[in-house]
């Protein structure tokens, strides 16, 4: 069951308890929970950059080609495996550990 199916349900049948409309909260966290916990995550780190420390990011991202692989798995709805997948790449994970002051240099 869908999302929707399950809102649609409790609309035709008249339902909105707690009871029946668990299962629409199941289906919803399922299908973006981690979206939502990747993109808080990204939110989080990005606030806590300045405007020219965003810059260097993104001149890092270019200067890696990154952004092939951003846009080969890039989804402008989910970006959870855009991000999973920056950070397995060792060297930007490096670079985010630098730009937010937790080593002292990037190789």
């Amino acid at each position: 069951m869908t999302s929707g199916r399950c809102a649609a349900d409790a609309v035709r049948l008249g339902r909105f308890s707690s009871d029946f409309l668990v299962s629409y909260e199941r289906i919803w966290r399922g299908m973006l929970g981690r979206e939502f916990r990747y993109m808080l995550w990204a939110r989080r780190i990005l606030n806590a950059l300045s405007d020219r420390m965003i810059d260097k990011l993104f001149e890092f991202i270019k200067g890696e080609d990154l952004c092939r692989v951003i846009s080969e798995i890039g989804d402008m709805d989910f970006q959870s495996g855009v991000i999973s997948e920056l950070m397995h790449h060792g060297r930007i994970f490096k670079m985010l550990t630098h730009i937010l002051g937790f080593r002292k240099a990037v190789d």
